[in-house]
């Protein structure tokens, strides 16, 4: 991470903004993946929704957004 690069140290600063990003980017791309769905698939990009199907979610994501 830039923020311990910079200061040489590991302070709860980063690790909160890396918690956030952590739990933020499953939910955030799941949703755009459903949003796209049929451009994904008719572009052939294997992608959840496209592959599972669009009611996986849940714990399968941590239990976020489900």
């Amino acid at each position: 991470m830039g923020w311990v690069a910079i200061t040489g140290q590991i302070t709860p600063e980063p690790l909160l903004l890396m918690l956030i990003i952590f739990a933020w980017t499953p939910p955030h791309f799941w949703a755009l993946a459903i949003h796209k769905r049929d451009d994904y698939a008719r572009a052939g990009i294997p992608m959840l929704p496209v592959t599972h199907g669009i009611p996986l979610r849940g714990c399968k994501f941590g239990c976020m957004g489900g």
